[in-house]
């Protein structure tokens, strides 16, 4: 079904980490611009941002993902964009 489907239950939407998690990935020369790019990710949407009492946290936000998939179908022409996989 594609790997927003097989990812959904795990890492879109009510799942969150904090945005250090996100950044410890990136090798340390790397992580100030991995924070400009959070930043440029949520102001288009495709990820949100919780305040907690210990910190910021991050989620893929399941609507912006999953209308992009369907969109990208819609736009190749197919009718039944599940169909394919």
């Amino acid at each position: 079904m594609g790997w927003v489907f097989d990812c959904w239950g795990y890492c879109i939407g009510a799942k969150h980490t904090g945005t250090t998690n996100v950044l410890k990935g990136l090798p340390q020369h790397l992580r100030g611009e991995g924070e400009k790019i959070l930043k440029q990710l949520r102001t288009i949407g495709y990820v949100t941002f919780h305040p907690t009492s210990y910190g910021m946290e991050v989620s893929l936000n399941p609507a912006k993902i999953i209308g992009e998939y369907f969109k990208k179908d819609y736009e190749q022409g197919s009718k039944f964009p599940l169909a394919n996989r």
